[in-house]
């Protein structure tokens, strides 16, 4: 996918199939390096893996993701996952993080965090 869209800006990936065969790779060889926007509110867990933990997004400024994802990802606390989302300038998450601010804290620049609205946080 990164050689035929190789200009590629935003990403939004819908997927919510487990994956049949985990891809066990730790090398780096997934560069989207023209991507400043990835969408993984629909995704499931590997896939999201993946592309924060596998992939390198020199450009990547603004992530959209579930919660409960993201939480496993910081939790894995993986070298080029930290990378990545050190460069974020907007994090977005499907719900508020209440108690899990500080973990975000240590992954993303200050101020990154889009907070919820206060109508959102009732709901």
């Amino acid at each position: 996918m990164t050689q035929a869209l190789p200009l590629l800006r935003p990403l939004e990936v819908y997927n919510r199939l487990e994956q049949q065969e985990k891809i066990t790779t730790t090398t780096n060889n997934l560069k989207f390096t023209h991507l400043t926007e990835l969408i993984l509110f629909t995704i499931y867990t590997d896939y999201a893996e993946q592309l924060l933990c596998q992939t390198y997004l020199p450009c990547i400024n603004e992530l959209a993701i579930d919660i409960d994802i993201l939480l496993a990802i910081i939790a894995q606390d993986k070298q080029i996952a930290g990378d990545n989302c050190s460069r974020m300038e907007k994090l977005r998450t499907s719900k508020p993080l209440y108690n899990s601010v500080d973990a975000v804290r240590h992954f993303f620049p200050p101020d990154s965090y889009l907070k919820h609205s206060v109508k959102e946080q009732i709901k």
